[in-house]
């Protein structure tokens, strides 16, 4: 795990939109326009009880931490927009 840490430590603080497209992803080291997925990059999703994690394959997945969100009416909003777009496993 620590390895894994400074390999992406230099990527900052990075923060994830959610819209009905996909999400975007930026951060201080990442392009200003930030790193985008459309929802079809990872069809499914799944939570538990700390996060949001979104998958395409076994060997593919990305991982949403619940307390990014400003209020629980935002993981609400994020579930919903989960299930119109993802198969949830």
């Amino acid at each position: 795990m620590p390895d894994q840490y400074r390999t992406h430590a230099a990527y900052g603080t990075c923060r994830t939109t959610l819209t009905e497209n996909g999400l975007t992803t930026t951060g201080t080291a990442l392009a200003e326009e930030g790193v985008s997925a459309d929802w079809q990059s990872c069809p499914w999703w799944f939570e538990t009880p700390d996060l949001f994690v979104l998958t395409g394959s076994l060997g593919y997945f990305f991982v949403l931490p619940k307390r990014g969100a400003a209020a629980p009416e935002d993981l609400e909003r994020a579930r919903a927009l989960f299930a119109r777009h993802l198969r949830r496993v």
